[in-house]
């Protein structure tokens, strides 16, 4: 009995002695990061192949930046909100892109949104095999790690009536801040964003410069690049006076620098220079009409590409392009029309729905406005396609498609792209006959322009089946269009 006490007491000494070091190494596999500092580490792969380091969010954090470099093998990077990460599979963010290193931006308006405490980041390898690294397999992999915080920096208090120029910076989360001063017993201020060729939205809070997709006070939101907010007062007094902040910011694209310009005013109108309507470009021939005959369509609930069918205005469209998120006619609809084919095109008119069709899904608008309500210039003279006839269209000829789809831009919004093809062949269902082609279509083509070599209006691309290479896009011919219609095209 004895003698196991004394086998007890060793054991305990031992456990005891042993205990600090085991503390020591629990605590060593989680580094802190410190902002706008870089440190080391290195996975030794005959151990674990990750790494933990923490990080702190502080409220008046905007976003976080982390940059993993140095690696010469594929390491990726995952994070979690407020414990350890126990999966891969359960955490906030992930950077596991093909890249040796990883570049993360998590901001206040990032999905989820960055949060103030404590985050847990893992820098992982997660191959089967040992990385190559000149010519032969390492254990080892080096690599450095940096935090840089970006706090909610005003860029400008704005003036009333003045426009100020500004960028997004994928590194600063898309967005940007600034201020704007509201006097007592003001009724309402007006914002505009101008000058850009990205997807712009807009969120105001009062005496808070830090907002959330949760946390605003006001929203501009829409498909728009122009983007604008009128905010006044709820119980038809005056707005509260002091300080406002406004986010720009996009939260489609993160990749490239956008520029815009920002307007802020008590007047009711846009800035002058906003209402303002160019006449449009004349084409110089057949090929670059039916480049300009070819619009972005943007409603409620979506949007796509349409085709100029008469030189006052008129457009074909998809009805799924215009309908709003009741199935619905859209009550606002904005045309934007080509400039530059190497970029977006530029928001400058209002189109109501003339008629519709859900059953051959087309629509017919017509261009009733300036983007801001004003009147058309008396002198606008809008290109048109000429309608050409589908039933004389034959397998194996070849077509072209025009539009806007989502895929063809680098940004949050796309300059036209052109895909060629032929048809494929046709399809008679309960809806009418389709033609079909190999012609590539993507999401926001709906609504575009499918064209015969003469450049002719032949259809519209409206439905792809399969995925990838292997789809077949289906269009609706021009001999699907109401008969009714037909008054309002150019011949």
């Amino acid at each position: 009995m004895k003698q196991y006490t004394k086998i007890i007491i060793i054991a305990a000494v031992l456990l005891f002695s042993l205990n600090p070091l085991f503390a020591l190494e629990k605590k060593g596999t989680v580094r802190k990061l410190i902002p706008g500092s870089t440190v080391e580490g290195k996975l030794d792969l005959s151990v674990k192949n990750y790494e933990t380091f923490t990080f702190q969010v502080m409220p008046d954090t905007y976003a976080v930046e982390l940059d993993l470099s140095g690696a010469p093998a594929d390491l990726d990077m995952f994070i979690k909100y407020g414990e350890k990460i126990e999966s891969y599979d359960n955490v906030d963010y992930t950077a596991a892109s093909d890249n040796y290193n990883e570049k993360i931006v998590l901001s206040r308006l990032s999905d989820p949104i960055l949060k103030d405490g404590t985050y847990f980041v893992d820098v992982a390898y997660q191959r089967d095999i040992l990385p190559a690294v000149k010519h032969r397999r390492v254990s080892v992999i080096p690599f450095k790690l940096e935090v840089k915080e970006h706090k909610a920096d005003v860029e400008a208090v704005l003036h009333p009536s003045e426009t100020v120029s500004g960028v997004l910076y994928p590194e600063k989360g898309m967005a940007a801040v600034y201020a704007f001063n509201v006097p007592e017993r003001t009724s309402f201020f007006r914002i505009d964003i101008s000058d850009t060729i990205s997807d712009i939205d807009l969120l105001v809070g009062y005496e808070k410069k830090i907002v959330t997709l949760e946390s605003y006070d006001y929203i501009g939101e829409s498909l728009l690049g122009k983007e604008s907010l009128v905010i006044r007062s709820s119980d038809k007094g005056f707005l509260q006076p002091g300080m406002y902040y406004i986010t720009v910011f996009d939260q489609v694209a993160s990749d490239y620098n956008e520029k815009f310009a920002i307007t802020a005013g008590f007047k009711s109108l846009p800035p002058p220079a906003l209402s303002s309507i160019r006449n449009l470009p004349p084409p110089q021939d057949e090929q670059e009409n039916a480049l300009f005959s070819t619009v972005e369509v943007i409603a409620e609930a979506g949007k796509g590409s349409g085709c100029l069918v008469s030189r006052d205005g008129y457009i074909l469209t998809n009805w799924h392009v215009v309908k709003d998120f009741n199935d619905q006619a859209s009550e606002n609809i904005s045309i934007a029309v080509n400039r530059s084919y190497s970029e977006p095109p530029e928001e400058l008119f209002k189109a109501r729905i003339v008629d519709y069709n859900p059953d051959s899904d087309l629509a017919l608008l017509k261009i009733e406005s300036g983007l801001y309500g004003q009147p058309l210039p008396f002198s606008i003279d809008f290109p048109s396609f000429p309608i050409g006839k589908s039933s004389s269209v034959k397998i194996g000829q070849p077509i072209s498609i025009l539009g806007y789809p989502g895929v063809g831009g680098t940004g949050s919004r796309a300059s036209v792209s052109l895909t060629t093809g032929i048809v494929s062949g046709f399809e008679t269902t309960e809806m009418g006959t389709y033609i079909k082609t190999d012609t590539e279509i993507n999401g926001g083509s709906s609504g575009g322009a499918v064209i015969d070599v003469y450049f002719n209006l032949i259809g519209i691309p409206t439905v792809i089946i399969g995925e990838d290479s292997s789809q077949i896009g289906y269009i609706t011919p021009v001999s699907a269009i109401p008969a009714q219609w037909n008054r309002y095209f150019t011949r």
